[in-house]
């Protein structure tokens, strides 16, 4: 399978490097190329996981890819797209088909399986634009959205705090 991995700006962004070198070792059968928001390398070098994971690394700006039509070639190539950890922003540019990136384009033009784990915002779970965006994805038919996860809370203005489900989740979903 050929995976496509879009890596966005959230802090929980720093252990895909672990996923990168777990899914090399435990699952070879799968070919991934990895894209990172601009935001995602706040929190994460591309070098790690280009390293660690042994694969391309692109960064989701036009800028980057010069006349290549990049958005082309990624929905040829691939299988399926995972979307881990994805942030509020990027969620609501993909439910609203925003295509201002190379990622969000071949988003928008394939219909192959996309994985969504969501990170959301203390409170952006039960927020409306949060439930509008979620059944705005569901219409689209090749995306699942995986519920967060409940997680330690660290923020201390949260009464609660969700992550991303898991890679291994999202994986899962593609069997």
């Amino acid at each position: 399978m050929n995976l496509l991995w879009v890596v966005t700006g959230a802090v929980s962004c720093s252990i895909t490097p672990f996923w990168a070198r777990w899914i090399r070792l435990q699952r070879p059968d799968i070919c991934v190329e990895y894209v990172m928001t601009p935001s995602a390398t706040r929190f994460l070098s591309p070098a790690a996981i280009k390293n660690i994971g042994a694969a391309p690394v692109m960064i989701d700006k036009w800028d980057d890819v010069g006349d290549r039509p990049l958005h082309v070639e990624m929905s040829v190539w691939l299988d399926a797209i995972i979307v881990h950890p994805c942030t509020f922003d990027y969620m609501s540019r993909l439910a609203l088909g925003i295509v201002n990136t190379p990622s969000l384009l071949t988003a928008a033009c394939i219909e192959k399986p996309i994985i969504v784990a969501p990170i959301p915002p203390p409170g952006g779970m039960n927020g409306p634009v949060y439930k509008k965006h979620l059944e705005s994805l569901a219409e689209r038919g090749n995306i699942t959205v995986l519920p967060p996860e409940e997680t330690a809370n660290l923020n201390p203005h949260a009464d609660q705090s969700f992550g991303a489900a898991s890679f291994e989740s999202c994986l899962r979903e593609l069997q």
